[in-house]
């Protein structure tokens, strides 16, 4: 939430991560999701759960770009009205 909060209206979070694609699992990101697991107890997310976890903090995900085969670049900004 305090990340929506110094956002401008205007303004965009970007985050280099991991999206995880349920219909098509690949190796590498599903041992890297149990990594995580394991030593953060976190996990990788898909596009649902960034959309989802924008929206708890106030965020709109306006799009996705892949960087190469396991990251993505992903694009949220604040909800209207909430800047």
């Amino acid at each position: 939430r305090r990340v929506a909060d110094a956002v401008p209206a205007e303004g965009r979070v970007l985050v280099v991560d991991t999206i995880l694609d349920p219909e098509a699992p690949d190796l590498v990101q599903t041992r890297m999701d149990l990594l995580m697991r394991l030593l953060f107890a976190s996990h990788e997310r898909t596009l649902e759960e960034w959309r989802e976890l924008g929206a708890a903090a106030g965020l709109q995900l306006v799009g996705t770009q892949d960087i190469d085969p396991f990251r993505s670049a992903i694009e949220l900004r604040p909800h209207p009205g909430t800047a």
